[in-house]
């Protein structure tokens, strides 16, 4: 009885877990359109999913003279613990875009509908590129192998934002592209 009990308040607490980190995060950078965001949600059965809408920045290691390009990418590996997020994204040249993917787009083969490719690398592009996020005051923080790479995620509060990635869920983009 007490091992059943225990497995329930465990389960119980990965779920209130899980409710707190979902949301939409930012990291801002200094350009604008150039922010990152993360969305992480949760199905009725307490699974978490979520996107991540990035920029080239995240893999091109030296980048000179010339605009990033932009993704959204289905969140893969999710794991969570009271301390900390991991999930990895992959991102291949066909999902790269000239300009950011709005945000209620949940993925490439929507956004090349109407987003012109970006065009600065033709071929060649296929990343997996893991994520190691430790909360930190309702926060994720990423830390990656260098300063400049690591990034803070801050939850958004801005309910036009947050309308927006909503209307992603509801969106049939099949019915309305095709």
């Amino acid at each position: 009885m007490k091992k059943l009990l225990f497995a329930a308040m465990l389960l119980l607490s990965t779920v209130a877990n899980a409710q707190k980190i979902c949301g939409v995060y930012v990291n801002q950078v200094e350009d604008l359109y150039e922010d990152q965001y993360l969305v992480i949600e949760q199905d009725e059965k307490g699974k978490l999913s979520g996107y991540y809408y990035g920029t080239t920045d995240d893999f091109d290691e030296v980048r000179e003279g010339y605009r990033p390009g932009f993704f959204v990418a289905e969140l893969k590996d999710i794991k969570s613990d009271a301390k900390s997020l991991d999930f990895s994204v992959e991102v291949q040249t066909e999902d790269l875009f000239s300009l950011p993917v709005p945000l209620n787009v949940r993925s490439s083969r929507v956004a090349s509908k109407f987003l012109k490719p970006w065009t600065v690398y033709l071929s060649g592009v296929k990343k997996r590129i893991p994520f190691h996020c430790l909360f930190n005051n309702g926060s994720l923080i990423y830390q990656a192998g260098d300063k400049y790479s690591s990034k803070t995620f801050v939850k958004v509060t801005d309910v036009r934002i947050l309308n927006v990635v909503s209307e992603g869920k509801v969106i049939n983009w099949n019915n309305i592209l095709e």
